[in-house]
């Protein structure tokens, strides 16, 4: 009866209004005349009435937790033992978890379980090599993998289990002791042979960080008022994560991820350092699946030097540095797992469909399948000759490269006609100095030797934006999409323009194209070329040969190039149609800015129409306009862009195999009747409309 009194009502309400009534009732009794000892024990009363009713409902709760408690059980018993029910609550919960942790932290004694009668949840907690379940996760790198288990340590869990009371002197003596530590291996780390430009700039930047004078000084004034060692260093980053999180710059903001890696490497060497037997973990790690709460970017080359199989993590993004270090280095992973707790899965056989984008705990037989079906149906998708559309007309499929050694032998192996576009600012992005002439021409010729005898784009640096040097961050801009970037940037920056141009006359062949991007009109192609006739003066002067076969090209980005495209079809080669930044300048919408992302769609009626009349005029030249950024790879856009007479196409090597495999399929002239009647819309849903209302490909494709 008494839990059935204001049921609905919450304890803070409840515990109120008992006060209020207690205080009150007694008063107004005074009031009417009351006898005082009457009214004292009507008060009495009515604190009996209301404790009573507050223990029956608490005590009889708790009672209820213990006997459910005491079920499950044996090591505490179901009563109210201590004085403190409360507390008799808690030790009997901590038992109980510590029974769970012991019974399934070890696999090799799986415990036996009714699979009819448990929930996927409970069959988690206690893996049982018979039953065979699968996940579905968000994003995926590499090919499919299989093998055990090894469950990572978790940073958070490393901090809550091994406190670390130190502070002053010796905190400050600790934690130089770990900064030369870390340093070293960051040294090691960029000397890596497979890492990116890209990846090499997160190390120097965390290498910047720990030299950081006013990074040092703020840890040790936090020392100095007595912080234990690992709050100070967390207070410490915690600020400068937020100065780096709060910029209106991309670039500058992704550093924040960068600064939280450096930071979990600092207090989890200091953790490791006071306990020893956590040093071995990479030496268990090799042919493992690593299961994880979230990776990064450090830990992932760690894992890959020690030879690990896969990666499992609970969280990540598609842009986040571990993300890209997984798709650069090929590691199978998933991340983001729906509905999983991975706890106690040490030593269980998963298998990791990266294509279908799924977990598959316990596999069989028929699951393994997927390993050598996926490797098969790889390789023969590659198509090493040039293609052709149906009717006979030739197709480029180029490669877009960010990173030579990496990416080059990758294209080429996919069957790539050569290099649509080498994004020479990756060899900038991140480092804190420029490259010299001859490290910039050693790599540029081996860009254009392993490419020897097809066509090698090679574009000027295109920094700013969201892509910002280390020599530019002291330097922001308001608005710097729109600032001094790419071309202006280096007309600006004699120094950084004359290396980087004489290194490319260097290593150029008769196949090369020198490309310009963000141009917008002739005013700064006269400047251009009037430095570049200098510098082949003087590289002539002192005795090298420049190939006077050289080409020279557009990025067309610039809707003011495009109005005045028929007068650069003369003097230019190659015009590569920059879909990415066409459409921000176009449709005035920043590529970057998530609350402007509706407007910024490359199936507005006015990109088309760009696209539509840059490709017939220079088609009607003879000359090649080529299509890059993300529009070049959208299957959905393909049968648009080959109506609109786009036969050239910029992909990262990993796209190059699909791409060809579509294009030799489409139907041509599906793609030209579709492409009438996109030109003829008014808005980007009725295109989407016009696109879906044909189908291009064969039956079955």
């Amino acid at each position: 009866m008494v839990k059935d009194l204001f049921p609905s009502v919450s304890v803070r309400w409840k515990l109120m209004a008992s006060f209020i009534i207690v205080f009150l009732v007694p008063v107004c009794l005074l009031r009417f005349g009351v006898p005082f000892w009457l009214t004292l024990f009507i008060g009495i009363l009515l604190t009996a009435f209301f404790s009573w009713y507050a223990g029956s409902r608490i005590l009889g709760t708790i009672d209820r937790l213990l006997n459910i408690a005491g079920k499950q059980s044996k090591s505490k018993t179901a009563n109210r033992s201590d004085g403190d029910e409360l507390q008799t609550l808690i030790n009997t919960f901590d038992g109980i978890y510590n029974e769970l942790e012991q019974k399934y932290s070890n696999p090799s004694k799986p415990t036996p379980i009714d699979l009819d009668n448990t929930s996927v949840e409970q069959t988690l907690l206690m893996p049982d090599p018979s039953r065979r379940i699968s996940f579905n996760a968000t994003l995926a790198t590499g090919q499919p993998a299989m093998g055990d288990v090894v469950i990572m340590f978790d940073h958070e869990q490393l901090l809550n289990d091994h406190q670390i009371h130190i502070t002053e002197d010796d905190a400050k003596e600790l934690f130089e002791q770990v900064r030369t530590l870390t340093l070293e291996q960051l040294k090691q780390l960029s000397e890596y042979s497979k890492l990116t430009e890209d990846e090499k700039g997160i190390i120097e930047f965390q290498e910047l960080l720990l030299h950081d004078p006013a990074l040092l000084e703020g840890l040790n004034v936090a020392l100095d008022e007595g912080i234990e060692l690992i709050e100070a260093i967390q207070e410490t980053f915690q600020g400068l994560k937020k100065r780096l999180q709060d910029s209106q710059n991309q670039y500058i903001a992704a550093r924040a991820a960068d600064c939280e890696d450096l930071e979990k490497r600092l207090t989890t060497s200091i953790i490791s350092l006071a306990n020893p037997e956590l040093d071995d973990f990479y030496d268990r790690v090799h042919e493992k699946i690593i299961f994880c709460q979230q990776i990064l970017p450090s830990e992932v080359v760690m894992l890959h030097r020690a030879g690990v199989r896969g990666i499992i993590s609970m969280k990540g993004t598609a842009s986040s540095h571990a993300q890209i270090l997984m798709k650069c280095f090929g590691i199978p992973s998933l991340s983001c797992i729906e509905n999983f707790y991975y706890r106690g899965m040490d030593g269980v056989k998963v298998l990791l469909d990266t294509r279908a984008h799924k977990l598959i705990i316990n596999p069989k037989s028929v699951d393994q399948q997927i390993l050598s079906r996926s490797i098969t149906q790889f390789f023969s998708d590659i198509i090493l000759e040039p293609i052709h559309l149906p009717n006979g007309e030739a197709i480029e499929v180029l490669a877009t490269i960010n990173n030579i050694e990496l990416d080059a032998t990758r294209a080429l192996g996919m069957g790539a006609d050569g290099v649509g576009l080498f994004r020479s600012e990756m060899t900038y992005i991140g480092k804190a100095e420029l490259p010299n002439e001859n490290e910039l021409y050693a790599e540029y010729f081996h860009l254009t030797n392993t490419f020897q005898g097809k066509p090698v784009t090679m574009r000027m640096l295109d920094l700013g934006g969201d892509k910002l040097a280390g020599f530019q961050t002291d330097d922001l801009e308001e608005n710097p999409s729109m600032g001094n970037r790419s071309m202006r940037l280096l007309l600006t920056r004699k120094d950084i323009f004359r290396t980087q141009l004489r290194a490319m006359l260097r290593a150029a062949n008769d196949h090369t194209c020198i490309l310009f991007p963000m141009i917008s009109g002739w005013d700064e192609l006269i400047k251009i070329h009037a430095f570049i006739d200098k510098q082949k003066e003087e590289l002539i002067d002192e005795g090298y040969e420049i190939n006077p076969n050289i080409q020279y090209g557009l990025m067309i980005e610039v809707p003011s190039l495009v109005e005045k495209i028929e007068d650069f079809v003369k003097d230019y080669s190659v015009f590569n149609i920059g879909s990415n930044d066409l459409t921000q300048y176009t449709l005035a919408a920043d590529r970057n800015n998530r609350s402007v992302s509706d407007y910024y769609k490359y199936s507005h009626p006015s990109i088309i129409s760009m696209i539509s009349k840059v490709s017939k005029v220079y088609s009607q030249a003879g000359k090649r306009a080529s299509m890059c950024g993300e529009m070049a790879y959208n299957l959905e856009l393909l049968p648009l862009l080959i109506g609109l007479g786009i036969r050239s196409f910029s992909v990262s090597w990993d796209h190059i195999a699909e791409l060809k495999s579509a294009i030799s399929n489409i139907n041509i002239e599906v793609c030209q009747k579709l492409t009438v009647e996109a030109l003829n819309c008014r808005t980007q849903s009725e295109v989407e409309q016009v696109l879906g209302n044909y189908n291009p490909w064969p039956e079955g494709y």
